[in-house]
């Protein structure tokens, strides 16, 4: 997956999708103006790789690449900070109307939610995240799957296998994560692995991951220990 300079094609961007490397674009803030400009540069897209995957981040907040004439969506710590009896409406009817959007566009899917849990260590995490309870995270993430299900999107839950706890911003640093491995189990895996069954109800769920090592994961187990003290990386 590749991105492009700018608001429009040049000749070279042309020449680089027609390369059968490239199977997807993701949009930065850089090339979107409006909807009606990024829905021009999607068909422009489309007319040279009629099959390309076009993604983008919009999950809201501070991660809206796309702010004209579109609705300014919450971030989903402002989600999860709505009372339990609303907050799943809310994180439902949040994630339908930006599917609805960026569908509206020729976008195929945005890179959401995120379902790390947030433990007040990581900045580039912070507000992006649903709460650090992750039985609530995993119920709110379910409700916002279904948010865009209902508008015909496929989600993408991220960043495996959890970046709440690390400190490093994996754009620029390799994080590392030291927690026991019961604790990394019982709660940093828990929204993801509680989201399966949604995920797999989606035409093409999908789970974007991030370069991080987990180390120190102690367990009994000694299969687990042979495990960890290899440490584990995961390559985006």
């Amino acid at each position: 997956m590749l991105d492009l300079p700018g608001l429009w094609l040049q000749a070279e961007d042309r020449q680089l999708l027609r390369q059968p490397e490239v199977a997807g674009l993701i949009l930065f803030a850089r090339n979107t103006e409006s909807p009606q400009q990024v829905t021009e540069l999607v068909r422009a897209i489309r007319a040279e790789r009629p099959d390309m995957l076009i993604a983008i981040d919009q999950e809201g907040g501070r991660v809206q690449r796309l702010r004209r004439d579109v609705l300014r969506l919450p971030a989903l710590a402002d989600v999860a900070a709505v009372p339990d009896e609303r907050a799943d409406e809310v994180a439902r009817t949040a994630a339908w109307v930006m599917a609805t959007e960026m569908l509206a566009c020729g976008i195929d899917i945005s890179f959401a939610p995120v379902l790390d849990l947030d433990y007040g260590r990581s900045q580039v995490i912070g507000n992006r995240s649903l709460g650090g309870d992750p039985e609530r995270v995993t119920r709110l993430a379910s409700a916002y799957l279904d948010g865009l299900h209902a508008a015909g999107m496929a989600a993408t839950g991220k960043h495996f296998p959890g970046h709440g706890w690390a400190e490093a911003d994996s754009h620029f640093a390799l994080p590392s994560t030291t927690v026991r491995w019961r604790i990394f189990v019982a709660r940093t895996w828990c929204p993801s692995h509680g989201l399966q069954p949604s995920w797999m109800a989606s035409c093409r769920p999908t789970l974007c991951t991030r370069r991080s090592t987990v180390c120190r994961l102690v367990s009994r187990c000694a299969g687990c220990r042979i495990f960890c003290a290899r440490s584990w990386a995961l390559t985006a």
